[in-house]
């Protein structure tokens, strides 16, 4: 993302990736959220629809919390109203490939 004065900003998430789509959370205000507004390079959907939602918090409280539904919901209930779920949509997807699990690749054949 671009930040202020047009110079790189990036921020550490709590992410959940599904279905080719990229979901994290973040305050309805603040300069996360202003530099995805205002960067004209960054594709970005705003989640309207509670029921999408309310999954993809699920999915993002289940990732970093497994197995404590309890915690979860009452997480969920008290700053739902608050939340602001964002998805990106992946367009292009690069990485570098470990030597190890190329030789790990290579041994199961």
């Amino acid at each position: 993302m671009l930040g202020d004065d047009s110079y790189p900003y990036a921020v550490p998430i709590s992410y959940v990736y599904h279905d080719g789509k990229l979901y994290f959370h973040s305050a309805l205000a603040g300069h996360k959220v202003d530099a995805i507004r205002k960067c004209d390079k960054a594709s970005f959907c705003v989640i309207e629809d509670e029921q999408e939602k309310l999954e993809t918090a699920r999915m993002l409280g289940n990732r970093y919390n497994p197995n404590d539904e309890e915690s979860l919901q009452k997480e969920i209930e008290s700053g739902f109203s608050r939340m602001l779920m964002i998805r990106f949509d992946i367009e292009h997807l690069t990485g570098k490939e470990a030597i190890e699990l190329v030789g790990m690749r290579n041994a199961r054949g």
